[in-house]
């Protein structure tokens, strides 16, 4: 990766590595566990821009780090950001029929195995950070961010939230965001924390 170029440049200088890494992150499975591990590995390898890691990797890169030695947080971002895909299309979510031009996971394999698909990117997302070739404190610290950056106070609280005040809003045409009613309830701090990341 360089520091010159654009946006695609940035994002397709790592997408046959970050391709790679992933592969090897949740490879296929035989067995009685075949099938799951299919159901995680259809969503993960359907495309997309790849942006998180690239930018987690560009990140390492601009602070003056080896972008070879942020490559575990990058898959990691990447397997949080599927989970995250694949339960939003849930039917008791958003509903959704396609995603990146495919059918969406739980239309594949069916509601109980894309729930449990997306449980198990969720947490190789944290054995991979687990196993990366870094200083112990290095790795706790990448676990720590990562799970609150992705549970009840990010971006799960996120969701949360939109969820909690979708009906609220759709009563209400005149208020176009869940985000002033969240305020009332939750910290202002807090709420615009989880806005953000979700």
């Amino acid at each position: 990766m360089t520091g010159t170029g654009g946006i695609d440049e940035l994002l397709g200088s790592e997408t046959e590595r970050m391709k790679e890494a992933l592969e090897r992150a949740v490879p296929e499975v035989a067995g009685a566990l075949g099938k799951l591990h299919e159901a995680m590995r259809y969503s993960l390898t359907a495309g997309g821009k790849r942006i998180r890691p690239a930018l987690c990797l560009a990140s390492c890169e601009a602070a003056g780090g080896d972008a070879s030695r942020a490559e575990a947080p990058a898959v990691a971002l990447e397997l949080v950001h599927t989970y995250s895909l694949i339960h939003d299309d849930l039917p008791c979510m958003d509903d959704d029929d396609l995603r990146r031009g495919q059918p969406t996971s739980h239309r594949v394999y069916g509601e109980a195995l894309a729930v449990l698909a997306g449980d198990g990117l969720l947490t190789r997302a944290f054995g991979v950070l687990g196993e990366a070739d870094l200083p112990a404190a290095h790795r706790i610290e990448m676990v720590r961010v990562l799970a609150e950056a992705a549970g009840g106070h990010g971006m799960v609280g996120g969701q949360a939230l939109f969820r909690l005040f979708s009906t609220f809003i759709r009563a209400r045409p005149g208020h176009c965001s869940p985000r002033p009613a969240a305020w009332a309830v939750w910290p202002r701090e807090r709420t615009l924390r989880c806005s953000r990341i979700s």
